[in-house]
């Protein structure tokens, strides 16, 4: 599993345990209503007046049926589904934590309180009984503790991913997805292809510092690359990225190599110039034989970059399909946010 794609299933893990959720809000008030009747019990049992336990005992009672009226209201099968959801969740996340301590003795603790509250509240919904119901309750005291634990975990984790990922001051980082991330000749081309586009913007603008890094690269089943730049220089090579995803979206697939190249390069230099002006590094526009060179190495570069159709990601906004191609002349979609 990458850093990304650990990312990604710790995120939903937070939301699959988020306030908002109906299971969450059900072990809430099970949870809380189980440690107010204990206190309540506690009063009675430790009292010597009578009267007192007698009412204390009342109570705890009625208050007990109260809650159990009260938690008829949630709904039962989407409880049901939302548990079996992040029943599966925790697996997934438990394996990859296998043998890291800290982190998968708290998985491991939620998965067992998890697993102990789906099997109460099945048993609950099988009879309905208020000794079945007590039982409930008594699990969604402990889950509901160890799920507070379990997310201050989680964001931890989070948080020092998400800090590893911080670029360098005057920095910015340009992250892209690619599919079929396993061929490392694939993976040099396109980390060649990447570092040549952005040398030529270097040697147009005189931007020489900071230079190009690689902040990670993450190969599994997808390729997953960071890199870091000059905040300016990044500007514009992401911008060119997109604008170049974004034609090659709307070529007609039926037009010939070579009719299909000179378009591109002359849509290469518009997009350039584009890019430029956004960034601020006006200073270069008007030496339109550097800009031309410029523009029609960087459309080489760029198409180097993506014509194996396998980019599927730019900076998080993804294609729209899949393969990220449409057709057999593997056109790809519109990025969409």
């Amino acid at each position: 599993m990458t850093t990304y794609e650990l990312t990604q299933h710790l995120h939903t893990l937070l939301r699959a345990t988020d306030k908002d959720r109906h299971f969450v809000r059900y072990i809430f008030v099970l949870a809380r209503a189980y440690d107010r009747l204990g206190v309540e019990l506690m009063e009675g049992l430790t009292s010597r007046n009578r009267t007192l336990f007698s009412r204390k005992h009342h109570a705890v009672r009625d208050a007990f049926y109260e809650v159990r009226r009260q938690s008829e209201t949630f709904p039962v099968g989407q409880i049901f589904h939302e548990l079996i959801q992040l029943r599966e969740k925790v697996r997934q996340l438990t394996a990859h934590f296998e043998g890291s301590g800290n982190e998968q003795e708290a998985l491991q603790g939620f998965a067992a309180d998890l697993h102990g509250f789906y099997e109460a509240f099945e048993q609950f919904v099988r009879s309905a009984s208020d000794e079945a119901f007590g039982v409930l309750m008594r699990a969604a005291h402990h889950l509901h503790l160890r799920l507070q634990m379990l997310r201050q975990v989680l964001r931890l984790i989070c948080a020092a991913l998400d800090s590893s990922r911080v670029p360098r001051e005057g920095c910015q980082t340009l992250v892209l997805l690619f599919d079929e991330g396993d061929d490392y000749a694939r993976v040099l081309a396109r980390l060649q292809a990447l570092e040549a586009a952005y040398r030529e913007l270097v040697e147009l603008t005189g931007v020489t510092e900071p230079a190009l890094a690689v902040q990670r690269l993450e190969v599994d089943r997808r390729m997953r690359l960071s890199v870091e730049g000059e905040a300016r220089l990044i500007e514009v090579l992401t911008g060119l990225l997109e604008r170049y995803m974004l034609f090659r979206a709307h070529l007609n697939g039926s037009a010939d190599d070579q009719v299909g190249y000179r378009v591109g390069a002359t849509q290469s230099l518009i997009n350039l110039v584009d890019a430029l002006k956004q960034a601020g590094l006006t200073d270069v526009l008007d030496d339109e034989p550097r800009l031309k060179a410029c523009a029609l190495e960087l459309y080489r570069e760029l198409e180097a970059l993506v014509s194996d159709g396998a980019l599927l990601q730019i900076n998080e906004r993804h294609l729209n399909t899949p393969s990220a191609y449409t057709s057999d002349d593997r056109m790809p979609q519109t990025l969409t946010a």
